[in-house]
């Protein structure tokens, strides 16, 4: 369907957005020392989690293995349990697993990551004992009384991503000024911001774009103690599609 969106003779659009965003925040906010290695070194998470998981080299790793770890990384990250691990794997994916292997998964996966297990463990005590949940992001906007297992868990690291984008947002309409009304965000969805401008102008908004949406982001996130880089991925197009 992105397909569909073409810009007019003499216009681009300029597409810009995170690059695994809500898993940095979690390895910062958690302080998960194997994923912020990986991120330090620019490693392929994927890559690098599947051949942790399975004991092969990160050379090795097949496509559908690295399709698996990912499964998994954002899975996990969204507060799936082993029971909704398989049918969002294969939905989203296209890897099949039984549950016992969802199980294995998941229990490799915690031991790869104690942080994000300790985590999990934590939040799901809690709402167990209590019925619900409080959380709150990075920027100090709260969420009470959360009961759903996903929600509880994810809240904080879908809701600081969140946070950020509108930040990115601000200060990118702040800085597209300088174009006179020519350039400006007619589009965000999820951690992705969408800018059409003069074709001339292509090259100078990307990059502007892209350095407004990162440092603002940093700021938000790396405001304490260890450090995550923060990436985008941007591009000029005529049609808005990843291709």
């Amino acid at each position: 369907y992105r397909s569909f969106f073409v810009t007019p003779e003499g216009r681009t659009f300029v597409d810009v957005d995170y690059s695994q965003i809500e898993v940095r925040i979690i390895a910062k906010v958690l302080e998960e020392e194997r994923l912020l290695e990986l991120f330090r070194r620019g490693a392929d998470l994927y890559r690098s989690t599947a051949a942790k998981l399975l004991g092969i080299e990160e050379g090795e790793v097949t496509g559908e293995q690295r399709k698996l770890a990912k499964a998994l990384v954002l899975g996990m990250l969204y507060g799936l349990s082993a029971y909704g691990l398989p049918t969002y794997a294969f939905k989203n994916y296209g890897i099949k697993m039984t549950p016992l292997e969802a199980e294995e998964h998941v229990d490799s996966f915690y031991a790869l990551y104690p942080e994000l297990a300790a985590y999990h463990k934590d939040v799901l005590e809690e709402l167990s004992t209590n019925g619900y949940v409080d959380q709150v992001t990075l920027a100090g906007r709260r969420r009470d009384g959360i009961t759903n297992r996903n929600e509880a868990i994810n809240m904080p690291v879908q809701g600081a991503a969140a946070d950020g984008l509108k930040m990115a947002m601000a200060e990118v309409h702040r800085r597209l000024r300088k174009f006179n009304g020519t350039a400006f965000i007619v589009a965000t969805i999820h951690d992705e911001l969408l800018v059409e401008c003069d074709e001339a102008d292509g090259a100078e908004v990307l990059d502007l774009v892209e350095h407004a949406m990162v440092e603002t982001m940093h700021e938000l996130v790396n405001e304490h103690d260890q450090q995550v880089p923060i990436t985008v991925e941007g591009r000029v197009t005529k049609v808005w599609t990843k291709d």
